[in-house]
């Protein structure tokens, strides 16, 4: 298990805001703490929980990259269209 990964991952969802994703973390805990939990289990539903932050960080990186290559095309337009930048 990949602790800097978990924290990483924590980060993000605190720093994106991410309520569901610090639920279903929390609720994994909580399970782990209330239940006799198989060690394959928990692993099996932190890794599934992992990747499932890293997709949804890869999504918001990649529309925000969207975005700026739209503003920048956007300008290249308006610079040959007027001849300025604007």
């Amino acid at each position: 298990m990949d602790y800097l990964t978990i924290s990483k991952c924590l980060e993000d969802c605190f720093e994106l805001e991410l309520g569901d994703q610090m639920v279903r973390f929390d609720s994994i805990l909580d399970s782990l703490m209330t239940t006799d939990v198989p060690r394959e289990k928990l692993r099996e539903e932190l890794s599934d929980w992992k990747d499932e932050v890293a997709s949804i960080v890869d999504d918001i990186e990649y529309d925000a990259i969207l975005q700026h290559e739209r503003q920048r095309e956007f300008a290249t337009m308006s610079e040959e269209l007027f001849g300025t930048e604007v």
